[in-house]
């Protein structure tokens, strides 16, 4: 069949509104408003845009699941302001678990191969890894390189605000060119200790790493990879609630999950991985609070009404 032309482009001609004239659109559109200073001041802080994509579950959707540009006659500006806050304080309490699990990943996989190899550079050796079209070894090494600013001339700005052990490592030494493995670990986001787990040559290697943590190497690469996705999701402000997530961690531990994506699915994978990695007994103590909080939660993020009757969350 031959290719049909593509319809032509139409020329963006919207033009901007002061937030008292999106106000009365909002209202237009069937939007119960009420206090006309305060929508404007919460419009202020969250921009009329991103309101609303959090207002889309609260729209009329005809029989095909298309908008149909009004509001549900029971829907208010402040049912939309209480989800967008809600979801904000979710991508906190999982930015904070992330993080406590991403130190523990990074000091995982290096401390794992500065023994198996006796290197602290085990790094530089590219026989240690399996190359593809999203992972290079060089490339891996630049990457390092822009991390530790380690092209940054002697007095420059970029060299003064070089990490303290970085700095103390090109001011006393000159071979190898990089700082040793433990101090790369301070540097490399998560998605970097993923790619490299993904990427070593040996089963034996990658099965050394997640068998410290009671899992299959495919197993923990899913986690490493959604977790990853989930962390850079949360850190530049990313909608949570009715999202389609596509990076879906895999089943494993008996952990509690959704047949559909949805949030829900890395709440056990994070506890899971936390609870290996922290001390951290309170994180589930605060997941739960927010999440009592939100009306209609499994509607917005697939969490079932008794999720936490599962045994799994106190295990």
């Amino acid at each position: 069949m031959a290719n049909l032309p593509s319809p032509p482009l139409r020329e963006f001609q919207k033009i901007p509104f002061d937030y008292p004239d999106l106000i009365g659109k909002l209202r237009r559109k069937g939007l119960t408003v009420g206090d006309s200073e305060y929508a404007a001041e919460q419009l202020k802080r969250i921009g009329y845009y991103r309101f609303v994509g959090y207002g889309l579950p609260f729209e009329e959707y005809n029989s095909r699941g298309q908008r149909t540009g009004v509001y549900a006659s029971s829907a208010n500006f402040q049912q939309i302001i209480a989800l967008y806050d809600h979801d904000l304080r979710l991508r906190q309490v999982l930015l904070a678990a992330l993080a406590e699990i991403e130190i523990g990943i990074r000091n995982l996989i290096n401390h794992t191969l500065c023994i198996r190899t006796q290197k602290a550079h085990w790094f530089l050796d590219q026989t240690l890894f399996v190359e593809s079209d999203k992972f290079k070894h060089s490339s891996f090494l630049n990457k390092i390189k822009l991390a530790t600013s380690q092209s940054a001339e002697l007095g420059s700005e970029r060299q003064r605000l070089r990490d303290q052990f970085i700095n103390h490592y090109y001011t006393n030494y000159d071979s190898p060119e990089f700082p040793p493995g433990w101090m790369i670990a301070e540097v490399l986001s998560l998605g970097s200790w993923s790619l490299l787990f993904q990427h070593f040559q040996e089963s034996k290697t990658r099965k050394s790493i997640s068998r410290q943590l009671d899992l299959s190497p495919p197993t923990l690469e899913s986690w490493l990879h959604s977790l990853t996705y989930l962390r850079n999701l949360c850190a530049h402000h990313g909608r949570l609630a009715m999202r389609h997530l596509p990076l879906q961690p895999a089943g494993d531990k008996d952990l509690p999950r959704q047949k559909e994506p949805c949030l829900f699915n890395y709440f056990g994978v994070t506890w899971y991985l936390l609870k290996q990695f922290s001390g951290n007994t309170v994180w589930l103590d605060q997941l739960f609070d927010i999440v009592d909080e939100i009306d209609n939660a499994e509607g917005f993020y697939g969490i079932p009404n008794d999720w936490l009757e599962d045994e799994f969350w106190f295990k």
